[in-house]
């Protein structure tokens, strides 16, 4: 990365912890880039300072100042960008401590009066832990959050067999013959982990959504509800 520093002088300088230490001058640019370093470039949300967010914050404020603002010059392709540099420690710990108890509520939600949870909240959940480990790979919760998704998922298998089985005859000639071999893939959703649930599109995610909550409700499919059945085809949409 190529600087360009101008000229210009910030008097009142103080840095963190040097509380002894009277405020001092230092050039513009080494000014906002050591404010920034102290967290007033980290990330309002996360807390994390990263060479991007501290760019955008140094060229912000020279050009309050009204001076040229920094040069640099970054291979397209390095994401050197995207490298994370300090943290601003109470935002941080915050947004961490936020992430775990939002995990923890969401793995509570159910579907109905059953005792399996609600695929959405689930992956919801998996979405948090994945930002999660994104920000603290070593963080201890996050193989109980990955256990609890993993557990709460194995709970459909029994329920999602069962149910493939009771609307074979009625249900999925009907199904295959609207939606493709849609009725056959539902197997491969019987057995889902955290790593497939987090992997899943928009698209996926809707399909499983109603077939588990049919699942849940243990609704069988007959020729006196036949109705339903084009709901749920329409559901699956």
């Amino acid at each position: 990365m190529n600087l360009i520093v101008f000229l210009g002088k910030k008097n009142n300088c103080k840095h963190l912890g040097d509380d002894n230490i009277l405020p001092h001058s230092h050039g513009i640019f080494s000014y906002y880039l050591i404010e920034g370093l102290d967290g007033k470039a980290a990330d309002q949300e996360n807390g994390i300072i990263t060479i991007d967010g501290l760019r955008k914050y140094i060229e912000n404020k020279m050009r309050e100042e009204g001076k040229q603002r920094p040069i640099y010059s970054v291979e397209s392709a390095s994401q050197i960008e995207n490298i994370k540099l300090a943290i601003s420690q109470d935002t941080y710990t915050n947004k961490i401590n936020d992430l775990i108890k939002t995990s923890d509520y969401l793995y509570t939600i159910k579907i109905g009066n059953t005792n399996l949870n609600d695929i959405q909240s689930l992956w919801e959940m998996a979405k948090k832990v994945a930002e999660l480990i994104d920000m603290d790979s070593n963080n201890k919760e996050i193989s109980r959050l990955r256990k609890n998704i993993d557990n709460a998922l194995d709970q459909y298998n029994g329920p999602t067999e069962n149910w493939l089985k009771d609307n074979t005859n009625f249900a999925r000639p009907r199904i295959n013959k609207l939606k493709g071999d849609m009725y056959d893939s539902f197997w491969q959703m019987t057995y889902l982990s955290f790593d497939d649930l987090i992997k899943l599109n928009q698209s996926n995610l809707n399909i499983l959504i109603a077939l588990f909550r049919h699942v849940a409700n243990n609704v069988i499919f007959t020729e006196n509800n036949e109705r339903d059945l084009k709901r749920f085809l329409g559901q699956l949409g």
